[in-house]
């Protein structure tokens, strides 16, 4: 080694000023740039520094299969309350009081599947509609006793729009049907009160509906119709507007601000009303299926679905967090419904728990395993080198693995400003970062080489 080290007399200083370029998994390793991940798990990147990502905790529901809110005027109280209600494992409707947040089982109301929710004035009296794909619709108002709606269809996704609920519904799946206007418990297929629209084409079974700037949008097996539903159900006019090469995955079909996003078999897409763009595509290889699920809060898109690298199966393993300026990815959680609430953004889990998500980096107070992974690279530099150093800033514990075709070394990476002396020789480098650490920040790295 001695009589290699005499030949090498240029050195060169690679800085990874800033690790928001993100990760790739489209390139191969050999085209990539060193500041560009080819794996990135529980470490988000967005404002430069590798952090600890979202992680669950423990909310006031802890078991159930979906959570929502009701907000209704209290005319005793003077003012609007939000009751928290959610499905147990037995498929009982509970809330917790709002005054002592003990649980309470709303009658002898009982579901077969989790249900979808609106909240709705109705008779001059705050109401929560709540319906599911295997049960009719059941109403309640906060106070007296709920009531079903046996004329109501079974109902899989339901959208409130100008006085009117529309809604897909279970079965053949080829028909949008509405309520009557201002009464979205009378299912009476009348010129002047209910009714439904048949959609017979290529682009397959009405799947979801949204209402989205004045219109309802369709969202079908491959594609998106638009329909036009201003008073007079004589005057509803459907168009279509985009055609999928994939399945749109209709429960990841969410309203986010001014765009619709969605998971398709051959990646995410954001809709504007319009057209259809689709993006990331830097992480299509990295999405493998599973059930997706998907929900908006506090300005970003939480998309559970399953990433490959972990276990098998086709449950969700993961989690995708869209911003409007970033994203970033979380492994190690089996979420099958999203629920945003007033308390937080609620995460039912497959074991059968409820949790809140958080900025934690941990799963129920454990840490989640964190990883960073560049490109095997020659960064620039051709022939063999040495790389003599490598730096690093931490506010926590982390473990650096350094590789070429030459050998491996390990270093332990501790809080502060860190310095080793690697002194491993090769034409070919990656390196790999890890955490176990909850709460971690890794910045400012740079390499320092011979040739």
């Amino acid at each position: 080694m001695r009589d290699y080290i005499s030949v090498f007399k240029n050195t060169d200083r690679l800085r990874i000023n800033s690790f928001a370029s993100g990760v790739d998994y489209s390139l191969d390793e050999s085209v990539m740039k060193p500041t560009v991940a080819v794996d990135c798990m529980n470490f988000r990147f967005d404002n430069g520094a590798l952090r600890q990502t979202t992680g669950l905790k423990k909310g006031r529901v802890e078991n159930a299969l979906s959570v929502w809110d009701f907000t209704r005027y209290d005319a005793k109280k003077e003012q609007y309350v939000t009751v928290t209600m959610f499905m147990a494992e037995d498929g009982k409707i509970m809330y917790l009081d709002p005054d002592t947040l003990q649980q309470k089982v709303l009658g002898d109301i009982v579901f077969t599947s989790p249900p979808v929710t609106v909240n709705y004035r109705l008779y001059d009296e705050d109401v929560i509609i709540m319906c599911s794909p295997t049960d009719y619709m059941v109403v309640w108002n906060g106070v007296d006793s709920a009531y079903s709606v046996p004329s109501s269809p079974f109902i899989s996704s339901l959208a409130m729009h100008y006085e009117r609920l529309f809604v897909t519904t279970e079965g053949e799946k080829n028909a949008v049907w509405f309520s009557d206007d201002l009464d979205p418990t009378n299912w009476n297929a009348e010129l002047d009160e209910g009714g439904y629209i048949t959609l017979i084409d290529d682009r397959g079974r009405s799947n979801k509906v949204i209402s989205f700037l004045n219109y309802i949008y369709i969202f079908r097996d491959n594609g998106i119709s638009r329909l036009t539903a201003y008073g007079d159900q004589r005057d509803f006019y459907v168009g279509n507007l985009f055609v999928s090469s994939g399945k749109i995955y209709a429960d990841t079909v969410t309203v986010c601000g001014d765009k619709i996003y969605f998971l398709a078999s051959d990646g995410i897409y954001m809709f504007d009303g319009v057209s259809t763009q689709k993006i990331l595509s830097n992480l299509d290889s990295v999405i493998v299926g599973g059930t997706p699920f998907a929900a908006y809060y506090e300005g970003n898109y939480y998309l559970a679905t399953r990433l490959k690298g972990e276990g098998r199966g086709t449950e969700n393993n993961g989690l995708i967090v869209i911003s409007p300026s970033s994203y970033y990815l979380v492994q190690g959680m089996n979420i099958t419904r999203l629920c945003p609430t007033s308390e937080g953004l609620y995460a039912a889990l497959k074991d059968g728990r409820m949790a809140v998500i958080d900025d934690s980096g941990s799963f129920f107070g454990e840490p989640l395993h964190k990883k960073w992974v560049m490109p095997k690279t020659d960064f620039g530099i051709t022939g063999l080198k040495i790389l003599k150093d490598l730096r690093i800033s931490s506010t926590g514990k982390a473990k650096i693995t350094v590789e070429s075709d030459f050998g491996k070394k390990e270093v332990s990476v501790n809080e502060g400003v860190n310095r080793f002396f690697i002194n491993l020789m090769g034409h070919i480098f990656g390196i790999r970062i890890e955490s176990d650490c909850a709460e971690i920040s890794l910045s400012r790295m740079s390499l320092s080489f011979k040739r």
